[in-house]
């Protein structure tokens, strides 16, 4: 998103979408011009309390990348066939102001204003895509897990109908973060196979045996997340 990029709850669906909506450019009137995130590092505190609430869960800590990954770097993929249209979904998840209504572990989701141009007019996420954008923007995701919350920017870029990509900006948790949403429509003309993918790379070994089980337990939620969102705004197909 994009650039990609993640934060996570439930509360009840503020609105339908009716039509496509264009990303939402300005920031909302009561964000300081100069916005600053209110925390950006973990204290030796929070690695305790994150440590004891993980553990907690049940969560697999310790869990390394599977084979054919990238030294550090985590590979989530999914992929499903849902009856939807891919312009519906795109509708959804190019949404970013209402993640936090229905993504798990999403505190906070903010479209900031449109993404500055990058060094030599390349495609943040230009590893995953063939086509150039219709939107760049800048948004703010802050992920939530009980009393451990952390806000980080992410370049979202998005080709209508066909794809939405996230990559988080340099932030001290992360060394690589993003997701890539990808749309198939299927012959039929009512439905469409969705691709889902999320990267991503801790700054250190302590942050990665502590965040990592959030962050797995995470990527499984994602499809099913976004399909019960589509079932709220379209209905059961």
């Amino acid at each position: 998103m994009a650039s990609g990029s993640l934060a996570f709850c439930r509360t009840p669906l503020r609105r339908a979408l009716t039509s496509s909506p264009a990303p939402r450019l300005t920031p909302p009137a009561n964000e300081p011009r100069n916005h600053q995130q209110a925390r950006t590092f973990f204290s030796l505190k929070d690695i305790a309390k994150l440590a004891g609430e993980v553990q907690g869960q049940g969560a697999n800590a310790g869990s390394r990348p599977g084979s054919g990954q990238a030294a550090g770097v985590t590979e989530y993929k999914d992929s499903k066939v849902l009856r939807y249209s891919s312009s519906e979904l795109y509708k959804i998840v190019s949404d970013v102001n209402s993640y936090s209504s229905f993504l798990p572990f999403c505190a906070g989701s903010t479209i900031k204003g449109p993404a500055p141009p990058l060094e030599g007019d390349a495609l943040a996420t230009s590893d995953k895509v063939t086509s150039r954008p219709d939107h760049r923007v800048l948004a703010d995701l802050t992920v939530g897990f009980k009393s451990f919350k952390e806000t980080y920017t992410s370049v979202v870029e998005m080709k209508e109908n066909e794809w939405v990509a996230a990559t988080a900006l340099p932030h001290p948790l992360f060394q690589h973060l993003s997701t890539r949403w990808t749309f198939h429509p299927l012959p039929d003309g009512s439905s469409t196979r969705i691709d889902f993918s999320l990267d991503y790379a801790f700054s250190s070994p302590i942050y990665s045996a502590l965040a990592g089980g959030i962050f797995k337990e995470l990527s499984t939620k994602m499809m099913n997340a976004f399909e019960e969102r589509a079932v709220e705004v379209y209905g059961q197909k």
